[in-house]
């Protein structure tokens, strides 16, 4: 009978713990009936019923939590206070996507404009150069035998 006792004792505080953790950490728009600390006082006072009370009728199913901030809604306030319905907020969204492409295109095209004259003149010294350092290096064969005479 004693094992009962303490095994039954054993549950009814691994219940209230879970209890008190779980009231903590929820969020305060699920709480139903009573505030926090009611909530809190009626689960350490009263081991069994308070926990069970807590887990089936004071916590709200997320499903009943209302939306977390104003985009979750269908309809959300706009910086000056006024309603913007869903279809609106896309026809919005339609025509920024719109206007980023034609800027877009234009940075494109200007783009282009500029590397068009570079690709279009040759330069003749960029030749030359290139001609001048050739005659002045060898091969390195060459520097190798050079390098043993003297």
């Amino acid at each position: 009978m004693a094992r009962y006792l303490i095994i039954g004792g054993i549950l009814a505080v691994a219940m209230a713990v879970y209890a008190i953790v779980d009231l903590t950490i929820t969020d305060d728009r699920r709480i139903r009936r009573l505030n926090r600390v009611l909530w809190a006082v009626l689960i350490v006072l009263v081991p069994v019923v308070g926990p069970l009370g807590w887990l089936f009728w004071g916590k709200a199913p997320r499903s009943a939590a209302p939306p977390e901030g104003p985009e979750d809604s269908t309809e959300f306030r706009t910086q000056l206070g006024t309603w913007v319905s869903a279809d609106e907020s896309d026809r919005r969204i339609a025509e920024l996507e719109q206007q980023l492409a034609a800027l877009d295109d234009e940075a494109q095209a200007d783009q282009a404009r500029r590397d068009e004259p570079a690709a279009e003149e040759p330069t003749e010294s960029a030749d030359d150069e290139t001609a001048e350092t050739a005659d002045h290096t060898l091969p390195a064969d060459d520097r190798d035998d050079d390098s043993r005479r003297g």
